[in-house]
């Protein structure tokens, strides 16, 4: 854990890495654990967004702790040496005691692990524990669709959370959990609803050495409850986005120009870390994620707004698994921002926010119906 309070800098930051698939709850794990942190010791962090529009940054930015963002890739493959980059950036211009590192909800945490182990070998980081965020509500759902790779994110982990457990009975969650033990045996799982608890008890939980985390860390009242816990851009472009097993570490990209275009990051074999990056061009197929963005031109009030989500809900848009956004107030009164995932959408205020801007991630997506539905790059 880093070094204690009052703005004390130790020399070599840990590194935690807030890990989880597509809206498991990232960026509000990563806002609560900045409430407590940065009270103590200087905080850094960086963002990973798989598309052109990075919304993340701009909702962390107002807890004060200073961003590093990257975009239109995936920090596991395409984005290696810019994680490393960044990483080195953040530490040798602010000088912080923790460094939090948020990938990309499609990045592979075992694929992204040896860059943050080579920042260790270096002795610029310590690395801590990799967290992951398991959606317990689309958990069955993504395990049938994804298999391996969403698993990949949980196996890797030292500390498992659960998210969206609201509506779920214990029962319901004490199967997922056992079926989390049976896929990481060593992690330490939270299964109570960790937002309402308090930032610096689940700090502590996160950063416990293996085997110290217990219910009474994180104000765990109901010994019966089936919580479980171990012993030990704005044009409307297109990226997508391949894993298969294997891959090499730092190698170079290539891009092409076009205003609609398709990213695939194929890993087809062992590397080092210097070998070449090989940037393929493929059509979409089922194992591919293709992210959209854009820049939100008009206004919407809250009905509007509820009524495009629930459309990306119906399949018309593709394949949608995760969409979020800031979009103007018609009554000029602010902005809103949005989120949608499988079951699941919302509209709230976002105090703040300065501009209009959309991302989603999904499968054989419909970029001229979401440019539509969302007034976005000139298609309103």
């Amino acid at each position: 854990m880093p070094g204690g309070g009052g703005g004390e800098i130790v020399p070599t930051p840990e590194l935690i890495c807030l890990t989880g698939f597509l809206g498991a709850g990232k960026t509000t794990l990563l806002n609560k654990l900045l409430e407590h942190a940065l009270t103590r010791f200087r905080v850094a962090v960086v963002e990973n967004d798989f598309g052109d529009e990075g919304l993340d940054a701009a909702l962390v930015g107002p807890s004060g702790a200073p961003v590093r963002e990257l975009t239109a890739g995936c920090v596991c493959c395409t984005l290696k040496l810019e994680l490393k980059a960044a990483v080195r950036e953040m530490i040798e211009t602010h000088k912080p005691a923790l460094v939090l590192v948020e990938p990309s909800g499609i990045s592979r945490t075992s694929d992204m692990l040896p860059s943050l182990a080579a920042l260790e070998k270096e002795g610029l980081v310590r690395v801590g524990p990799a967290v992951a965020l398991v959606d317990a509500r689309n958990f069955s759902d993504y395990l049938e669709s994804f298999g391996d790779f969403f698993t990949d994110q949980i196996s890797a982990a030292r500390v498992l959370l659960l998210s969206h457990l609201d509506g779920l009975g214990r029962e319901s969650v004490a199967g997922l959990v056992s079926e989390l033990r049976s896929l990481n045996p060593g992690a330490s799982i939270l299964a109570d609803p960790w937002p309402p608890l308090d930032s610096g008890a689940l700090y502590d939980f996160i950063t416990a050495p293996a085997g110290r985390a217990n219910a009474g860390d994180v104000g765990h009242d109901d010994a019966s409850f089936t919580s479980s816990f171990s012993e030990d851009d704005a044009d409307g472009r297109h990226h997508s986005h391949r894993h298969d097993r294997g891959h090499d570490d730092d190698h170079e990209r290539g891009h092409d120009d076009d205003h609609e275009r398709h990213h695939e990051c194929r890993h087809d074999g062992d590397h080092d870390d210097d070998h070449e990056r090989d940037h393929h061009h493929a059509p979409a197929g089922p194992d591919v994620f293709s992210s959209w963005s854009g820049i939100i031109r008009g206004s919407f009030n809250r009905r509007e707004l509820t009524e495009a989500l629930a459309v990306l809900g119906s399949g018309r848009a593709g394949r949608v698994l995760r969409a979020k956004g800031l979009a103007a107030m018609d009554d000029g009164g602010g902005f809103w921002r949005f989120d949608f995932l499988p079951g699941h959408s919302d509209v709230v205020p976002a105090p703040g926010a300065a501009d209009g801007r959309i991302s989603a991630i999904g499968q054989n997506l419909d970029d001229g119906l979401l440019a539509g539905l969302f007034k976005a790059d000139g298609g309103e």
